[in-house]
Formats: C-alpha cells, structure tokens, sequence
C-alpha cells in the first residue's frame, strides 16, 4: 500500500499519537459509544432525581430540597466530565495510554473545583449572611469571602494537579511558603482592618445611622455614616466627618445611643447649706407638678443625693422616650427651665457647680 505523505494531515497525526497513542480505531470507536451513553444515562438520572426534588419542594417547602435541586441542575459540564472518565474505566486500551484517564481526571477536578466554589460563595455564604445582615451587605462579605477561597483553593487544586502529571513540587512549595510569610508581613496592617470590619459587621455593635460616642473619655461622637472595609466613617454634631480605623473601633468603649429603648437621665444640681428645710420639703412635689406638662418625659424622682463643699445635693432624675441625641438636648433644656422656674417660685438659692449631668 503506497501513502501519499503530501496528502496526510500531520497536525492530526501528532494529535492522536499524543492522547490515543497505540490505541486502535476500534478502541476509540468503544470509547466515543461509551462516552455518549454514559452522558445519556447521567441526563437521564439527573432528571429523574430534578423531578423528585421539585415534587418534594413543592410539597414540603423544605430548604433542604431547594438545595439539592440548586446543587443538580444543569451541571452539563461536569456531567460530560463524569461520563469521559467512566469510559476511559470501561474500555480497555494499552497500558501506556494513562494520559486519557490523567485527562479526564484533570478536567473533572477542575470542573467540581469550579462549581464547589460557586456553591460556597453563592449559595452557602450568601443564604447564611442574609439570615444576619443585609442583603447587600451580605452579597458584598460573600464576595470577599468567595475569592480570598477562590485563590487559596485554585492553589491547592493546581499543586494536586501537577502532581497528578509527574511534576516536582518540593521547591515550588518551598518557594510559594517564603512568598506567603513576605506577603502577610507586608500586608499585616491592612489584613488586621480587614479582620476588623468582619468582626464589625458580624457583632453589630454599630450599624449604619446609629449615634455613637468613642473611647473611655467620650471626646468623638456622631452619627454612623458608612461602614468601609479599612476604616468607618462618622459624621460629628458639627458637621466634621471623624474617619476611625476599624481595628481601634473594635479595641475602644464604644456608646451605642441607637440601642436605647429609652434614655435615663440624671440631673445634679446644689442649693445653699442656708435654704430652709420647710421649702426643701416642698421641692420634690413642685418638680413633679412642674414636669406633668412636658409629655416627652416620665418623671421618675428628684431626692436629697449628698453633701459636700459646693452645698445641698439634689439629683433629678427622669426617662426619655426619644433615642434621638438632638430630641435629649433640647428636652433637658426644657426640664432645665422648668426646674429654674421652681426653684425661683420657692426663693431657694443655687451654689457650685449645679445642673451638671451625671
């Protein structure tokens, strides 16, 4: 039999040679039947179990049954995957033909890595999340979250992979651990906010809107403006905008006045060691008759609280339905008001430092 070598195609030649190697058409003819019914047996399955799920989710309602549904439909990738490494198991073929089966192998770990990634990222995290947060908080930390695992497990199935091919992976290793431990002391700063605003946004001891006093000393306060990744930003009673680094936030005392179901207030005031005891008396139920008309308060008691250099101690105390901190200012002037007026009525005198706020 003579061969016309201008009329055969080279490029095909070294093709099958590669991945068929010494295997016969025959054999490749079995393994193309094979691989064809074991997608049409998958298929079949797969819409078999589809149908089942649907019917149970439509009757049950349960979660469990709307996941397993999301986790086997279409998928048609992974099924011809499947179905490639079946055949390559099935049919037999020479020895030194292991490419194939390393092939599908291969694909098949990258196809499951792929879609095992998206069902955490997309299903899991953001289901989980949306149970706590807002949904566009939660799709924002479910996209962080899903691409810092997107590269660490692409890593992890790469050096499988190559070590599934016959590659050396002792330096490769031993490099990718030096670049790791440079890399995390050079972005340690910022990885520590990081951690910061998912301890943020997970706690919740602020959110946004929510009126906040910072530190021990209670110098910083304002209104919660947005919640970043490296650093939060609040907007002060004068206008300033105070940007606080997520990592002090969450190592300061913080006052979360949003929280308030109501406020309690207590206001501290001194009268002279001279002032009678008879109109002292009548102190107490002057206030109580003065503050009936402000409706915004609950009147709770106003008593004799100590004595000390500055004179008489009263202490005035009473509730504040309003969580808004600019709705307390302007009533504890009105109570101040009220009260001033009382103790003019009873020709009582104030020393030291009185109507301070405790």
């Amino acid at each position: 039999m003579v061969v016309n070598l201008w009329t055969v195609d080279y490029k095909y030649v070294i093709i099958r040679g590669m991945i068929f190697g010494q295997i016969s058409w025959q054999t490749i003819a079995n393994l193309t039947v094979i691989f064809i019914l074991m997608i049409i047996l998958l298929k079949l399955a797969q819409s078999y179990f589809l149908a089942k799920l649907t019917t149970a989710y439509q009757t049950s309602k349960a979660e469990k049954y709307y996941f397993m549904t999301r986790l086997i439909q279409g998928k048609n990738l992974i099924i011809i995957g499947i179905a490639f490494l079946l055949a390559t198991h099935i049919v037999r073929y020479p020895a030194e033909n292991y490419f194939l089966q390393k092939l599908a192998w291969v694909a098949l770990i990258i196809l499951l890595t792929k879609e095992f990634i998206g069902i955490i990222s997309h299903i899991i995290l953001e289901r989980l999340l949306a149970q706590h947060l807002k949904h566009s908080t939660a799709r924002l930390i479910s996209n962080i979250i899903g691409h810092i695992l997107s590269v660490v497990i692409w890593i992890v199935v790469g050096l499988v992979v190559l070590q599934n091919v016959g590659v050396e992976l002792t330096a490769l290793i031993g490099s990718l651990g030096i670049l790791g431990v440079a890399l995390a002391f050079g972005i340690q700063s910022i990885l520590i906010d990081i951690l910061a605003y998912f301890s943020i946004i997970f706690d919740r001891p602020f959110e946004l809107d929510d009126y906040v006093v910072l530190g021990k000393d209670r110098l910083d306060s304002g209104v919660v403006k947005k919640i970043g990744i490296k650093s939060t930003r609040i907007e002060s009673i004068n206008g300033e905008q105070i940007i606080a680094p997520n990592k002090e936030l969450t190592n300061i005392r913080l006052y979360n006045y949003a929280k308030l179901n109501r406020r309690r207030v207590e206001l501290v005031f001194y009268l002279d060691y001279q002032s009678s005891k008879s109109k002292r008396s009548k102190l107490p139920i002057e206030i109580r008759k003065a503050l009936s008309s402000v409706s915004e308060i609950e009147y709770q008691d106003c008593y004799l609280n100590n004595l000390d250099q500055f004179g008489i101690g009263y202490k005035l105390v009473y509730f504040l339905s309003d969580r808004d901190f600019v709705k307390h200012l302007q009533t504890r002037q009105l109570v101040t008001e009220q009260l001033l007026e009382v103790i003019q009525s009873l020709n009582l005198e104030l020393v030291g430092k009185s109507f301070s706020t405790e």
